[in-house]
Parts: C-alpha cells; structure tokens; sequence
C-alpha cells in the first residue's frame, strides 16, 4: 500500500474525464502541472451517468472513520451530464430532475456539514469546479435516420447545461451564506466557452471535437484556459495554484 504522503485533485466524471480521446486532455494536463505538488486521481468512467456515479461513490471518497489513512483532497473537478442528457431507450437516460437530484446529492456529500465522507470535513480548503457538458458538434453524423433515431439532441444537452449552472450559482449561495465553510464551488460553463472560442454554434465547432460530443486537443485547450483562470482567480491563496510555489509548494524539493 502506498503511504499518502502528498495531497490529491480527483477528477470525478464520465468519458470526457477519463479522456478516452483526443489529446492534451485534462488528466495529462493536470498531471503535468501538478507534478511533485499533488497526486492526480483520474476517476473517469465512460458511458456513466450521474446514477451510477453515486453508486461509485463509495470506492472513491473515504468515510470520516478512515480519515487519518486516507489522502486529503484540494481539488475535485466533478464533469457530468453529457451521458444523463441522451433521449431514451438509451439506458443511461436520466430524466432531468433525476439528474438535478442526483448532482446535488454528489455535491451535499462533498461539502454539507452532516456528510458522512471525509473529504468535507478535512483540514485543508477543498476546491471544487463544476464543469457542464460541452455543446453538440453539429457536423458529426454517423448515419442517423428514421430506422437510427439521434441519441442525443442540442436542445437537450442544453437543458442539462442550464440546471449545471443553476446548481452552481445554488451552492455558489450556500458557501457564502456559510460562514467558516472550508469549501468553495466554481462553476465552468464549457458550453458558453467553446462556442465563443469557435464563434459560433454551427460548422465552427468541428476542430473542438472528434465526434458528437468528445473534445480534441483544441476542446480541452478551451477547458484549461477555464480551469486556469479559475484556480488562479476564484480559488487564489487556496492551495491549489500550481504557479505559486508559496500556494502550492512541492512536496519533495529539487536535488543540487
């Protein structure tokens, strides 16, 4: 077993997470610059829904009774929905208040005061980013039809995309009605970002994607320009800046 001996980022989300595609993804991003300062945990899982994250949950986020064993958490990047928004029969359907629930039971766990999980009660400030799903590429189209109905739809996507950022602007109050609170929530809107960064919502998306819905190296460019003015804007003197060496000093120093 590993001794714990620095902190943790843990990267909690579907497929665009665990970086199935494309290059310079967030977890070869986040492991280059956190390099020697933290562990980065990559807790992707293609194809899951925010029904199955929970029931994931467990193995991921120690109890409060194996604190003292268990890594401390600076940073969660939490990135679902993209799978909850697909059109049923698809089995990872979720309908939209069940995925509202669903995303704030996850975040209750993360930071509510009667939480049952270490990571809301650690030492240390805990820094989570939001993320919501990107926008669809129209230009990708894999032979859909009457007898192949579109699985997912941008007017959907988008419902998901909306209640992400009401959720955020939701816990967003929470942490500043909460007096003390070690925790603090910022949320991305990917969606907004990209398309604004491509200039439109049509043709224009293509080189952010290598599909319908997975990014490419310029897509998860976008998404770091979001996490970097983030760390160093919303979460400054948290822990978690990896420029900073009096933020975030190494853990082990350089040998002369």
């Amino acid at each position: 077993m590993a001794r714990p001996e620095q902190d943790c980022v843990v990267l909690f989300g579907d497929s665009l997470t665990e970086s199935m595609f494309g290059e310079g993804t967030l977890a070869k991003r986040m492991n280059d610059v956190y390099a020697r300062k933290l562990d980065v945990l990559n807790r992707g899982f293609g194809g899951y829904n925010t029904e199955m994250a929970l029931s994931v949950f467990d193995g991921i986020f120690a109890k409060k009774d194996a604190a003292v064993t268990s890594q401390g958490i600076r940073l969660i990047t939490v990135w679902w929905g993209t799978n909850d928004s697909v059109h049923p029969p698809n089995t990872r359907h979720l309908p939209l208040p069940t995925f509202v629930s669903n995303l704030e039971t996850l975040l209750d766990r993360l930071t509510s005061p009667s939480s049952p999980y270490a990571v809301a009660h650690g030492d240390h400030s805990l820094s989570i980013i939001l993320i919501t799903p990107p926008p669809l590429c129209p230009t990708w189209d894999p032979g859909y039809g009457p007898d192949r109905p579109r699985v997912r739809t941008k007017d959907r996507q988008n419902e998901f995309r909306d209640a992400v950022l009401k959720i955020g602007d939701e816990y967003a109050r929470k942490q500043s009605e909460s007096p003390g609170a070690r925790w603090k929530l910022a949320v991305i809107d990917l969606w907004g970002a990209i398309v604004k960064d491509a200039g439109g919502d049509g043709t224009e998306l293509s080189p952010y994607f290598v599909d319908d819905v997975h990014l490419s190296s310029e897509g998860y460019a976008v998404l770091w320009r979001e996490i970097e003015g983030t760390v160093k804007q919303d979460f400054k003197g948290r822990g978690v800046d990896w420029t900073d060496i009096d933020d975030l000093p190494m853990a082990a120093a350089w040998s002369r």
